[in-house]
């Protein structure tokens, strides 16, 4: 379960009324399963047309490395522990600080991304420009997984919590029996799919962008692995 959990809901929508339970079980459930081990940070804000959850559970001693940011000009989420190139986590989180002001220079992105070596994943939301940008490692160590429509997208480190989410919301969940052959054949996934139907894996090296207003979503890869 630790790593970052982010919901962004249509406030005109029936699923906003839920989002207060939704919330109350998240801590609850933080609370049973880390006690002390952990530490942890949830958010509730609306910004505009849309209400957001966001939290952060990681381990303290890695504290330095993760960032939890909710406001009205955006969040900002990581977690996780980068080892290279940077020897000081200052000059790592000043530079990454930079980048998420600003995740629309792709090209930028891509390159910090590139040379940032270790286990990490990482969200930002610009509420002026209704856009998401979601993005794991380079190998995809700390997983992300999303559902997206077209009023509620949820986006989680840990998988459970999705379908958690969506009854939590009132929303039901249905397995995808194809996929859930592809498990049982292969014993794991094959690309970005799962075995509840429009939950995905965002891919290794990859960052996931998502268009809050129309629900459009593309993906920039900034790793490949060289055939």
């Amino acid at each position: 379960m630790p790593g970052i959990y982010f919901v962004l809901v249509d406030r005109n929508s029936r699923d906003y009324n839920n989002l207060s339970k939704v919330s109350y079980l998240l801590t609850s459930r933080i609370k049973k399963l880390y006690p002390n081990t952990m530490e942890h940070h949830v958010s509730t804000l609306n910004c505009g047309r849309y209400a957001v959850l966001a939290a952060n559970i990681f381990n303290r001693g890695f504290k330095r490395f993760n960032i939890f940011k909710v406001k009205h000009d955006g969040v900002s989420l990581f977690t996780g522990l980068v080892v290279k190139p940077y020897t000081k986590s200052v000059e790592w989180r000043k530079e990454l600080m930079n980048m998420l002001a600003d995740p629309d220079e792709v090209i930028k992105f891509k390159e910090f991304l590139q040379r940032t070596h270790g286990v990490f994943s990482g969200l930002i939301f610009n509420p002026k420009e209704r856009v998401i940008h979601a993005f794991v490692d380079h190998i995809s160590s700390k997983s992300l997984y999303y559902y997206v429509d077209d009023d509620l997208i949820v986006i989680s480190s840990e998988y459970s919590l999705i379908p958690h989410t969506l009854t939590g919301l009132g929303k039901r969940i249905h397995l995808d029996l194809r996929e859930a052959y592809f498990l049982l054949s292969f014993g794991y996934m094959i690309r970005d799919v799962t075995i509840i139907e429009d939950v995905h894996k965002v891919m290794p090296g990859t960052i996931l962008r998502i268009d809050t207003a129309d629900k459009t979503l593309n993906t920039i890869s900034y790793y490949r692995v060289d055939k």
